[in-house]
């Protein structure tokens, strides 16, 4: 596999993408900025698209950057907020179940479905 590195920055309505060691390219969508940067690689270098991956960073402006990343910091804290939601509720539904309550009644003191409850279980 053949890994390159390249840089897209927006030029009026189209992506303007230079990789790293080989050359530029353009696309008039990110997708295609992409997909256009693997073109190049492959022709530059007279291999297939298929052995070729280039990670392209699209360079905005700070506060575009600033938000973008600001926004996947708070997803992961979601993520990580979720997954410790589902091991309390999977810790509460065995302790619930092992005080004796069936899974109807578990369901009813958590504010669940008894379907969630059975999955919680497993």
């Amino acid at each position: 596999m053949h890994r390159y590195e390249a840089i897209a920055q927006r030029r009026g309505p189209a992506w303007s993408v230079e990789v790293a060691g080989i050359g530029s390219t353009e696309g008039r969508t990110a997708a295609e900025a992409r997909e256009q940067a693997a073109r190049l690689v492959a022709d530059q270098l007279g291999v297939p698209v298929s052995e070729v991956s280039v990670d392209v960073r699209f360079a905005l402006e700070s506060r575009l950057e600033q938000e973008i990343a600001e926004a996947r910091r708070a997803a992961r804290e979601a993520q990580h907020a979720q997954e410790r939601a589902a091991e309390l509720s999977r810790k509460a539904v065995r302790d619930l179940k092992s005080s004796g309550m069936t899974g109807k009644d578990v369901a009813t003191v958590l504010g669940l479905s008894p379907q969630r409850v059975s999955q919680l279980s497993r």
